[in-house]
């Protein structure tokens, strides 16, 4: 019988960690390449997902055993999180693109998607208003996500050969991905699937040795570059989360997450944005270049360096109110 409760207690966690991986893959795949392509299928799609899941793992265990809840802390794990997927899963990292060069590609994307967007939209924003039960925060919150998405969805256009999405594909698109989106929230927080999990050891062991799997490819291609270049940042980013995570502890407050339903919003105002673009031909907007070196990476980086400012002066600032219950509950 103990057997038998050990894998129902490990499908659980795996089920869990699929839906936090749901939400990672939304907003650092889906909502950056805007639309299914062509040549996309199902079975891509859930290896991708299924790779996702071991840097998510990595992301969710800091952030409940180090206790990294707050705004600097957040952003500081999804930087990490960036760098294992831009240097772990690909190679991107260490300036093998002509679009980000070393030493700009460590923010770029890294820094300037997967921490700026990605975890501070996902796991501070969007649980904070909800926890809060701010509505009116909570729709500014989905519909500048949803703006930012159907403008950003121009930048295909651009591409060799362009890919020019009609409204309906970019909507059919849109609204799936966004409902699988919000069933992940819903489970994991208005059914308070995520309140008392607790990130085991053995998926944290596997998480690492699955990356380490990608990463040794890359060393073989590139040499020494990877382990000079991502080592140190997991690194310092672990260094970083250790010292914030002695700030005092969150009182354990499980929240009623009904708001849901304002994540609509997201898919709602991308769908206008992009018919509104689609319909007035604004292809002569360089997306790509505002987007990317205008506004994401500058943005990311200062809001990298004042997390950093933060953490290292110990400066006082309360985060959000707790969801996710006792971080030393006993593993699943």
């Amino acid at each position: 019988m103990k057997f038998i409760y050990y894998l129902l207690g490990c499908a659980k966690s795996f089920f869990i960690s699929l839906l936090c991986t749901v939400i990672m893959v939304f907003f650092s795949e889906r909502l950056f390449w805007t639309v299914f392509k062509s040549g996309d299928n199902p079975a891509d799609q859930i290896m991708t997902l299924l790779a996702y899941m071991a840097p998510t793992y990595i992301f969710i265990y800091i952030f409940r055993h180090l206790n990294a809840v707050s705004f600097p802390a957040v952003f500081i794990n999804g930087a990490l999180y960036g760098w294992l997927i831009e240097g772990g899963l690909t190679h991107t990292l260490y300036g093998t693109q002509e679009s980000a060069t070393f030493p700009i590609s460590i923010f770029c994307t890294s820094v300037s998607w997967h921490a700026l967007i990605t975890a501070i939209s996902a796991w501070y924003l969007i649980p904070k208003f909800m926890s809060e039960g701010n509505k009116k925060y909570l729709k500014v919150t989905c519909v500048s996500l949803g703006i930012f998405w159907g403008l950003w969805a121009m930048f295909l256009w651009h591409e060799t050969p362009a890919i020019v999405s009609t409204i309906p594909e970019f909507a059919a698109h849109a609204f799936f991905t966004s409902a699988l989106l919000i069933a992940a929230f819903y489970s994991l927080f208005s059914k308070g699937l995520l309140f008392n999990y607790s990130p085991g050891k053995t998926g944290l062991y596997i998480s690492i040795l699955l990356l380490g799997v990608f990463f040794s490819e890359h060393v073989k291609n590139l040499g020494l570059r990877p382990i000079l270049v991502l080592l140190p940042l997991i690194l310092f980013s672990i260094l970083m989360l250790i010292k914030n995570s002695t700030e005092a502890k969150v009182e354990m407050q499980k929240d009623n997450y009904t708001n849901c339903r304002q994540l609509y919003w997201l898919p709602l105002s991308a769908t206008i944005t992009y018919s509104l673009t689609y319909i007035l031909d604004l292809s002569w907007i360089p997306i790509a270049k505002i987007v990317f070196y205008w506004l994401t990476l500058p943005i990311g980086i200062i809001a990298f360096s004042i997390s950093i400012y933060l953490i290292l002066s110990k400066k006082k600032f309360l985060p959000h109110r707790s969801y996710l219950g006792d971080p030393q509950a006993p593993a699943t």
